[in-house]
């Protein structure tokens, strides 16, 4: 009998083998890359930032007096948590397939690229 943990591992796998990475997902691989030959840390906010440009953030209020309504902010905090998901996805990708990254906190302590959570980054070896 598997182990929870096993179980959920092996979940995961089929669940990536299942979502191949679009072509925009490998462009997002290839501005981590870009970035560390340039610093020896990035972190997955600045690598959206590049990715996405244009993205702005929710604001409750347009124009004086007219507010957003809430399932209109529900879908822009989806859209900018599936652009989060996204970098995050391709940072794992580039340590787990790159021999020279790893997964980094914000104070450079090493992490297990399929545990981190929060704002984690991809820095040199």
């Amino acid at each position: 009998m598997r182990s929870a943990h096993l179980t959920a591992a092996f979940q995961q796998s089929l669940a990536c083998k299942k979502h191949k990475p679009a072509p925009f997902d490998r462009q997002i691989e290839e501005i981590f890359i870009t970035e560390l030959q340039k610093s020896t840390f990035v972190l997955c906010s600045q690598i959206e930032a590049l990715a996405y440009p244009t993205a702005e953030a929710p604001e409750e209020v347009r124009e004086e007096g007219t507010f957003v309504g809430n399932d209109e902010l529900a879908g822009k905090g989806m859209e900018r948590a599936h652009r989060k998901e996204r970098v995050k996805q391709a940072g794992r990708r580039v340590v787990v397939f790159g021999k020279d990254y790893e997964c980094k906190s914000p104070n450079g302590k090493t992490l297990d690229p399929s545990f981190a959570h929060g704002d984690w980054g991809v820095g040199r070896v």
